[in-house]
């Protein structure tokens, strides 16, 4: 993804008549905002002594601005009329405010979320890194009396189901879980404190961790200005070195851009690797629990990592409880949380033939699915998904996803393992 420039110079306000106007000698502040749930905006505030360039209608809603080659669209105006006359207006990138009054019912047979997005994107001329998502009926687009979805709302809706990030960041619109981008972005490190040369110099550095929250360790960092610091974008992540108990990983959310001589750019992040854990240490979890916090747990004690609490669990779970000096209750409880967060022991291995989810007494066949899509290589599809090359960041690769088990795999199961646990 480009760097960001730091200059003002690119600001103009387009539409005045048969004239793009240059602004930018009265522009007094000027924040390039990028966020990981929002889209791209700029706040800009302006000198206009007698609100001149308001009463020609310069900052009218809906006017068109252009910054750093891209267009925004003026989506708020406040005017201030004190000793220095000013107006003040955010913008958001044109593209997303057209997919927000996209609206009216319709309908999308036999197409994935993800090639949802990737075709709604291709369709408002943004650039796309989208991660692969199963067909699951059709998508529809809402408008009745009591609803009246737009394009925007629907891919909201469609992450929010998925447990996937939607976000716009510099023309590109993200749509994947964090894991996936956070996989296949960049990644950089913030030295405490930092040296004269270093790439991210930290001017400023908060850090937070609360049991009251289920989100992990948040950051908040203002790094001085130059190439490096104005390369971040949301998606990209972070490591802190230099302060103990604060060792995962962030997930940069929210970057604000300030242009001006001295300007920092401000950078916030949460850290995925303990956020989970976070909430999962709030709940107890026993044989028969599921979920990705059960898969944890079986990553701990040692075992096929299914997200299904069953006998092979409980028995590792069990063991792990004796050798670590916690109560053999086969209750997974804060305390045994708390004792990953140190030194712990695993216990020994037992071989394990089976997973936890036993097939049931004569289970019917799942139905296989319908009308699979091709395996092509010209759009993503329930088969395939787009990811981004370290090599070369502004291409794509494909990677088949994992093949699909045969329709008769329950029997299959049962008899290489004569007859289940």
């Amino acid at each position: 993804m480009d760097k960001i420039s730091s200059s003002v110079e690119s600001m103009k306000i387009g539409e005045i008549g048969d004239r793009i106007v240059e602004v930018h000698e009265s522009v007094t502040r000027l924040a390039y905002n990028l966020s990981a749930d929002a889209v791209s905006k700029i706040n800009v505030t302006m000198h206009d002594p007698n609100l001149k360039m308001h009463n020609s209608n310069y900052f009218m809603i809906g006017r068109t601005v252009e910054y750093l080659s891209q267009k925004f669209e003026i989506a708020d105006v406040s005017v201030a009329h004190e000793g220095v006359d000013r107006v003040s207006f955010i913008a958001r990138l044109q593209a997303t405010q057209a997919m927000r009054r996209d609206k009216g019912q319709k309908s999308f047979p036999k197409m994935s979320p993800s090639e949802f997005a990737s075709q709604m994107a291709a369709k408002f001329g943004l650039n796309t890194f989208i991660e692969d998502s199963p067909r699951d009926g059709t998508i529809v687009r809402e408008s009745n009396d009591n609803k009246d979805e737009s394009t925007f709302d629907v891919l909201q809706r469609l992450a929010r189901d998925l447990d996937f990030r939607f976000f716009e960041s510099m023309g590109t619109l993200f749509f994947g879980s964090e894991e996936f981008i956070a996989a296949n972005q960049d990644a950089f490190t913030i030295n405490v404190p930092s040296g004269e040369n270093d790439a991210f110099f930290a001017s400023k550095l908060d850090l937070k961790r609360s049991v009251d929250t289920k989100k992990g360790a948040t950051a908040q960092v203002s790094l001085l200005q130059n190439a490096s610091s104005l390369s971040i974008y949301p998606g990209t992540t972070f490591k802190v070195e230099g302060v103990e108990n604060f060792k995962g990983t962030f997930f940069v959310d929210k970057v604000s851009i300030n242009v001006g001589p001295n300007a920092l750019v401000s950078v916030s992040g949460t850290d995925i690797t303990d956020s989970e854990d976070m909430a999962c240490s709030l709940e107890e979890f026993r044989q028969g629990s599921r979920g990705n916090c059960v898969k944890r747990i079986q990553q701990a004690v040692g075992t096929k990592d299914d997200g299904i609490w069953g006998p092979i669990t409980q028995r590792k779970v069990l063991a792990f409880q004796k050798v670590n000096n916690l109560p053999q209750d086969g209750i997974w409880n804060a305390d045994d949380w708390a004792k990953l967060k140190g030194n712990f022991k695993r216990p020994s291995s037992v071989p394990v033939s089976n997973p936890d989810n036993d097939p049931p007494d004569d289970p019917e066949p799942p139905e296989p699915p319908e009308d699979p899509p091709e395996d092509t290589s010209d759009s993503p599809s329930s088969v395939v998904f787009w990811k981004r090359t370290r090599t070369n960041p502004n291409q794509f690769g494909l990677t088949p996803a994992p093949v699909q088990p045969p329709a008769n795999w329950r029997k299959l199961l049962a008899d290489k393992s004569g007859g289940g646990i």
